[in-house]
Parts: structure tokens; sequence; C-alpha cells
């Protein structure tokens, strides 16, 4: 029983016990002291209802738990914790893309940035769209193949371009009509890779040819912007 119930029970009891008493007064009211009688018998009531009540087993309520109150600071550690990083897709303005240090750029501003070199060097860029099949980002057109290029751009960090990726480069270039095919990217490519690449007509850009020819070529357009103005 719970507590609630035993505490109705003793009375229950005790009502019980003073009901009896009224009927036994009759009989015995010539024998005993009326107030006597009456002040004894509602004790010995209270003391036998709570008495023959108490020896009754008490069944333990669960404890329930209070569930902690999702706040707003909660739900926002949440939602950062399975959001992408900040700024990870940002693009900013042409100025800023050629000024910036060249480790703040994002892997989306790096590519508008290979976009620029392109535009500037007369190949005419097509952005593709996002999520295109292969992970194609652009399309120039070779003056020397008379043909256009697909080009995948991969900024890594630590990450070696494997024969793997060339692959798919390969198999994504026809999926977009080009012969021709040209990977770019901030780290490394394997020896296999390179081989690969080779007998698939595709021209691979590593990382010197990010620091020597890329960002060659952005210091001196940000000049030469920076004197137009």
């Amino acid at each position: 029983m719970t507590k609630k119930q035993v505490r109705d029970l003793k009375s229950i009891l005790t009502f019980i016990f003073i009901t009896i008493g009224f009927f036994l007064y009759e009989p015995l009211k010539d024998t005993i002291d009326p107030a006597i009688y009456i002040f004894g018998g509602l004790l010995l009531a209270v003391f036998l209802g709570h008495g023959i009540g108490s020896l009754i087993p008490v069944k333990k309520s669960k404890r329930k738990t209070k569930k902690k109150a999702t706040t707003s600071k909660t739900v926002s550690k949440k939602s950062t914790k399975n959001t992408p990083k900040k700024n990870h897709n940002q693009l900013r303005a042409k100025k800023e893309i050629l000024t910036l240090p060249f480790e703040k750029l994002t892997w989306r501003e790096f590519e508008r940035l290979c976009y620029y070199y392109f535009e500037a060097k007369g190949q005419k860029p097509e952005e593709t769209k996002e999520g295109a099949d292969g992970g194609i980002d652009l399309i120039i057109w070779s003056e020397k193949d008379q043909a256009r290029e697909a080009v995948q751009i991969k900024k890594y960090t630590k990450q070696q371009v494997d024969v793997k990726i060339i692959r798919e480069l390969n198999t994504a270039k026809k999926n977009h009509n080009c012969i021709l095919a040209r990977l770019i990217t901030t780290s490394d490519i394997t020896t296999a890779a390179m081989r690969e690449a080779g007998d698939n007509r595709i021209t691979t850009n590593d990382k010197y040819w990010v620091e020597n020819k890329l960002l060659t070529w952005r210091d001196q357009e940000a000049k030469r912007l920076k004197h137009i103005k």
C-alpha cells in the first residue's frame, strides 16, 4: 500500500474503534466516570487505529527524475556540434581573396582564386554547379589543344592526391564532354597518381605550382589593382 492509503486506513480504523466504544458505553456507564471513559476511549481508539495501520507495509514509490530543461543555450551547443564549421563555405570579395593571407582562404575562395587566374590568362573559365558529378569545379579552354579542359581543385593540408582521385577525375571529365583534365592541389601528388595522370591526358599542378605560379600571379594582380584605384 502507498503512504496515502495507509493514512486513510488508520483514519478508518480509528473511526471504527470510536464507534465500538460508543456502543460499549451504554452497558458500562454506571461503572465508569463518563469523562474518563470518553477521554480514555478516544485515546485508545487513536492508539489502536494508528498502531494496527503502522503494521501494514508501505510500498516505496519510485522517485521521479526531473528532466533537465532544454535551454536555448543547450540547443545552441547541440546545433553547433552538428553543424559545419563557421565560414567553411565563405566567399569574400575579389580584393580580399587577392590580399588575405593564403591560409585564411576557404576552399571555395581557393577555387575562385583559380577562376581569377585562368580568367586573367584568357582561358574563359566556367564554374560548374555545386555538387556536380565527379567534383569538377571549372571548365577552361585550352588554346594549345583547342579543347575544353575539366579542372578539379583540391585544397588539402596533409592529404596526398592518390591514384583513386586521378581515376575519378578521368571519368568525370568525360561526363562533362572534355577530352582534357587538370588537377590543382595545395598538397603533394603520389608518383603512381602522376603516372596515371600522364596516361590519361591529365595535367597535375601540386603545391609547388600553387606557390610559384598561382600565388605569384595573385601578388602581382593585387599590386596592379591597388595602383589602378
